[in-house]
């Protein structure tokens, strides 16, 4: 099982709930020192558990692509893949003082589901 957006919100929590269902997985986001407290807990609640993490950025699809690359060596394939990788903005739109946050959230919310589907489904 690979967890895109591990490293908070709704990523992490799905990681701890298949984690207590058994899957073999591969963590990644952005934030190596919640990727790491997330192993960390894990493999407290769960002994011996066979999890990992890597570093990686969804709006970049190199990092995808050594994502999955990663996984494949870890465990031999990807079963399960949760793209839970997500940015937002709060706000109204006239009060927006940078509007080039609109842009991260598409490379982010749109784009980095496109790059990991993209080196998963083969």
């Amino acid at each position: 099982m690979l967890v895109q957006g591990a490293s908070s919100g709704l990523g992490r929590e799905l990681a701890k709930t298949y984690a207590g269902r058994g899957c073999p997985m591969v963590v990644t986001g952005r934030n190596e020192t919640e990727l790491k407290s997330l192993i960390k807990q894990i493999q407290s609640d769960y002994s011996n558990f066979n999890v990992h993490y890597i570093c990686g950025d969804a709006a970049n699809e190199a990092d995808c692509k050594r994502i999955v690359d990663f996984m494949i060596k870890q465990h031999g394939r990807i079963d399960i893949c949760v793209l839970a990788a997500g940015v937002t903005a709060h706000g109204l739109f006239k009060d927006m003082k940078d509007p080039t946050i609109m842009k991260q959230i598409l490379d982010v919310n749109f784009f980095g589901y496109v790059n990991m589907t993209k080196y998963v489904l083969p």
